[in-house]
């Protein structure tokens, strides 16, 4: 492109010498009408001539010369262009096999999102039968919920009841019965006190010092306990051993009297109990714990057996008398029948 503007440029030089020569020598080869004029040596133009000869000879040089390099300069454009096609034309290939494979893994991800798609709407739709099933589960649930706690209301009436019953038929005797929560025994009490007094003293300041250590379960502001922590978490909680109460008990009163209060307090502890309303507990004394349920029903069960039979050996005995009754009268009948008959022999 360079060379080619360099060509243009000297032939405008060449064509503006010329216009310029041109317009030199006008006037004087028009002014001149005489035929001697006309006829004069022409040394000035001859040398004019000469030397635009001389410079279009050497213009024309240059100009064969940028002629030339015009032809290397296309030679060389023509490899050069050659070489550029074939760059781009494999830079070409390049693309289109960046091309082909963006299109493939487009057409893959256009099928992956296909499949994903048919598995989101299966998805949703399992999605909304477990809400379904879960709604169904919850409202399954509620009935079981409400109804758990009308049996537990039931069972724990039931259970009232039993209490009520076991309570009014048991004996001291009985393996079964219903134990006061939080009572414990007055007779370790008299026992320890009989041995540093005598009898009648021991049955007055043991029965004191057992109502005294009734108010001090009650009590609401002592708390003999202690918690148990494994790994900083409370797991469990027992009897505080370091309790001065619970020791001055212990040394001084003995080991019977500690250990029933100990339980006592452990029972309250347990149902959470104040001490100002009794807590009724179905209790196996065999066992020294609460009784189940099915203790009881077994427990009223044997007792109503228990009964049926002993009021029927009541009603045989009864029957047995008035037969033995029946049978003297009778005797006693034949007796007098016998006499008469001597009589009147």
């Amino acid at each position: 492109m360079k060379s080619r503007n360099k060509y243009a440029t000297i032939v405008l030089d060449i064509k503006e010498f010329f216009d310029e020569w041109k317009e030199k020598h006008r006037d004087e080869m028009q002014s001149s009408e005489s035929e001697e004029e006309q006829h004069r040596p022409l040394g000035w133009i001859a040398k004019d001539k000469q030397r635009f000869k001389e410079k279009l000879c050497a213009k024309t040089i240059e100009l064969e010369k940028l002629e030339l390099e015009i032809r290397n300069l296309n030679a060389s454009l023509s490899l050069l262009k050659d070489f550029e096609i074939e760059e781009l034309r494999k830079r070409l290939d390049v693309l289109m096999m960046d091309l082909r494979d963006k299109e493939d893994s487009l057409h893959k991800l256009e099928e992956s999102n296909k499949r994903l798609i048919i598995k989101e709407s299966k998805s949703n739709d399992e999605l909304r039968c477990a809400r379904k099933t879960l709604h169904k589960l919850e409202e399954s649930n509620k009935r079981l919920i409400i109804k758990e706690s009308k049996s537990n209301d039931e069972l724990q009436y039931a259970r009232k009841t039993l209490i009520d019953i076991i309570k009014e038929i048991s004996t001291n005797d009985d393996h079964i019965g219903v134990k006061i929560m939080g009572e414990f025994n007055m007779k370790p009490f008299i026992d320890a006190m009989e041995k540093r007094y005598d009898k009648d003293e021991a049955e007055i300041i043991g029965p004191k010092l057992y109502s005294l250590w009734k108010e001090n379960i009650k009590d609401p502001n002592w708390n003999p306990f202690k918690v148990v922590l494994v790994d900083g978490v409370a797991k469990q909680v027992i009897i505080n051993d370091e309790d001065n109460k619970l020791n001055w008990l212990k040394k001084r009163i003995g080991n019977a009297a500690y250990n029933g209060v100990v339980a006592a307090l452990i029972e309250k502890n347990e149902n959470n109990s104040s001490g100002e309303y009794p807590i009724l507990e179905l209790w196996n004394y065999e066992k020294n714990m609460r009784a189940t349920f099915d203790e009881g029903i077994q427990f009223l069960l044997n007792y109503q057996s228990n009964k049926r039979k002993r009021e029927n050996e009541y009603h045989r005995e009864i029957e047995l008398h008035s037969s033995k009754r029946s049978q003297k009268g009778q005797l006693v009948v034949i007796s007098d029948d016998d006499d008469d008959d001597d009589d009147d022999e």
